[in-house]
Order: structure tokens, then C-alpha cells, then sequence
């Protein structure tokens, strides 16, 4: 929050599990949050909606992209998701954008948009075969593993390996 203060635009995303082992965007808007009322010992210093902007407009203000992307508005790129509250992780829900940024999670999400084009419906991928990806992302990451010596360091956590499918 310093840098806001600064007049520093604030981003949050998402950069892949080689430094948070996940991909969540909801899990990371909601610790952003959090993680500014621990630092602060204050938990009202960030409202649920301050922690959505910054994920939304202020990604785009930080992308330098703020004229195509962060709001719905014409002429933007519509990019949204649509997420459904009423699971027992959500409910109850009295304040949407709180809930959204402190309760929702991917399990949540129902449907995405990107740049109009619906990319999942009901939960499902319109456009791809999620297990073919998801074996073949696991398969690549076994492989890499190997090329770089470090496949041994599955076999001192126990006998767990992953699956070869």
C-alpha cells in the first residue's frame, strides 16, 4: 500500500507455481488482501473492493494497458468470469465483492469470457480437453525434472511419484 501512496499503480496476478504452487487467481486476490492487514496490524486498511481493483484496473494501469483492459466498458476487451456464491465455501453472501475476494474460489467460478469469447460454461472448457492438458503438463513437468537432476528430490519426500497416465 506504501507504493499506492506513492502513486505507484498496484497489480495483483498470478505467475505460475514455481513460486506459490498455484495458479488461483481468487486465492491470490484474497492473501493480497489479508496480507496488507497483517503488515498494517490494521484489517480495515483494505476493503474488498480496493483488493478487486487492483486486480482488475490496477493490473491494467500496471500493464500500461489500462485503455483495453480492467473494466467493462465499450470499447474494452471483454474479458470477465462469472462466479456462483451459493456453495457452502461462499454462503452466506451480504456483501458480492467481499464475498468474491474473501469466500469465492476457482470451484466458484462457472463461466469466462476473454476478449467475447466464452472459454468455459457451466464449468467446463468450451475450447479444450482439460485432462488431455493437465496429464500432458504433468508429463512435461516430470520430464523436466529429470533433464534438470532434480526428480530425486520426489523420492526423500516418500514414496509418493506421480502417476504416469
Amino acid at each position: 500500500m506504501r507504493l499506492e501512496e506513492a502513486g505507484l499503480p498496484i497489480g495483483i496476478a498470478t505467475d505460475g507455481s514455481g513460486s506459490n504452487n498455484c495458479q488461483d487467481m481468487l486465492e491470490t486476490l484474497k492473501f493480497s488482501a489479508l496480507r496488507q492487514k497483517v503488515g498494517r496490524m490494521d484489517p480495515s486498511c483494505v476493503l474488498a473492493q480496493r483488493a478487486l481493483d487492483w486486480a482488475t484496473r490496477g493490473g491494467a494501469q500496471a500493464l500500461g494497458m489500462a485503455d483495453q483492459i480492467g473494466s467493462l466498458a465499450p470499447g474494452m476487451k471483454a474479458d470477465f468470469f462469472l462466479v456462483n456464491p451459493f456453495t457452502p465455501k461462499a454462503t452466506p453472501v451480504h456483501d458480492p465483492v467481499a464475498t468474491l475476494v474473501y469466500s469465492a474460489g476457482q470451484a466458484n467460478v462457472e463461466t469466462v469470457v476473454v476478449d467475447g469469447r466464452v472459454l468455459m460454461e457451466g464449468g467446463v472448457f468450451t475450447h479444450l480437453d482439460e485432462a488431455k492438458l493437465l496429464r500432458d503438463a504433468q508429463h512435461a513437468a516430470q520430464r523436466l525434472a529429470e533433464r534438470a537432476g532434480t526428480e530425486k528430490l520426489l523420492e526423500t519426500r516418500g514414496k509418493w511419484r506421480p502417476v504416469t497416465v
